[in-house]
């Protein structure tokens, strides 16, 4: 393509002809630059009527052309389109998400929820994300309830509200977690496991109560993770079908002896990290 219709090209070319104009670049430096910028021309038409990542054009997926002026020469460059930032954006807040053993496939956040039953939760749920979004202390929230009436449900709906605030959150089933807990030991990884649940930014444990308790989950783990928690003012929360009467009695029977001291730390490290909520609902699982 010769000189005269590659500067044909260009003068219909809006973007190209407002790039010029805004940083009034004299002709010798349009002519050095042809090439870059008929370059951009070519590329930007890649960007047409594009649908997204997947349908990307460009040999650099999801960047769009650029053209800059150093105020001597015209330089063709990239920088992310919008369909690459929103990628990005969506992706870290999946990176933001931990979860074990479960998964949120079948919740639709879209629409939570409400009635009177639920009115009480939903608002300690908002003050709670609006207290800690203004980077005050913040309690978190232990919903006990029958089973089926929606305590996962809320707690992972708060979870993801958190992510996609960019927070960094685990979301565990706790009986599967102390599973893991016991595997851990075995492998010889048990410290690691335990340094990552007291650090997180945000941890959810849900269905506590669920599981099989021992002297050394309680003790050596679980009271080292939620004492390290305590320490740090890190946000935690819990769920289960245990209210704080029934909760007692499952911390003090553990290995089929009853443990009244130990079981009353645990207790109050609970109790300091999260406020008692009953959630008394219909059971939406039947």
């Amino acid at each position: 393509m010769d000189k005269k219709a590659i500067i044909n090209i260009i003068k219909d070319n809006t973007d190209i002809v407002n790039f010029i104009k805004t940083n009034n670049i004299p002709n010798k430096a349009i002519e050095s630059g042809l090439n870059n910028l008929l370059a951009f021309h070519l590329k930007t038409k890649y960007c047409k009527d594009c649908q997204g990542m997947a349908t990307c054009k460009q040999t650099n997926t999801g960047y769009m052309p650029k053209l800059l002026y150093n105020g001597t020469q015209i330089e063709l460059d990239t920088t992310p389109c919008e369909y690459h930032n929103l990628a990005s954006k969506t992706k870290q807040k999946q990176d933001n998400l931990i979860l074990i053993d479960c998964n949120f496939n079948n919740f639709n956040f879209d629409d939570i929820y409400f009635n009177e039953n639920r009115k009480d939760i939903l608002t300690k749920i908002k003050t709670c994300l609006a207290s800690y979004e203004k980077g005050k202390p913040t309690k978190g929230i232990y919903i006990h309830g029958n089973y089926g009436c929606g305590k996962t449900y809320l707690l992972a709906y708060l979870a993801k509200t958190l992510a996609s605030n960019n927070h960094k959150v685990i979301f565990a089933y706790y009986p599967s977690l102390a599973r893991m807990f016991r595997s851990a030991i075995s492998a010889g990884s048990l410290e690691d496991l335990i340094d990552t649940l007291k650090e997180v930014e945000v941890l959810v444990l849900d269905d506590f109560g669920g599981e099989t308790l021992t002297n050394y989950i309680r003790d050596e783990v679980l009271g080292t993770i939620l004492q390290a928690r305590m320490t740090n003012n890190l946000l935690t929360f819990m769920s289960s079908n245990l209210d704080e009467e029934l909760l007692v009695a499952h911390l003090k029977e553990s290995n089929h002896s009853l443990d009244d001291l130990r079981a009353s730390r645990i207790y109050e490290r609970i109790r300091a990290l999260m406020e008692f909520v009953k959630l008394s609902d219909n059971n939406y699982r039947r």
